[in-house]
């Protein structure tokens, strides 16, 4: 599980550097949720 959520950490913050415009708290906040989802 640490290896996926380090490896999507480091996805979105690339996906952000691409496309700048992205909304990278929503992102985030996103991310935060499924992994918290997925450990319950």
């Amino acid at each position: 599980m640490a290896v996926t959520m380090s490896s999507a950490i480091d996805n979105m913050f690339g996906y952000w550097v691409t496309y700048p415009d992205h909304d990278l708290d929503a992102h985030a906040r996103e991310l935060a949720d499924l992994f918290e989802r997925a450990v319950k």
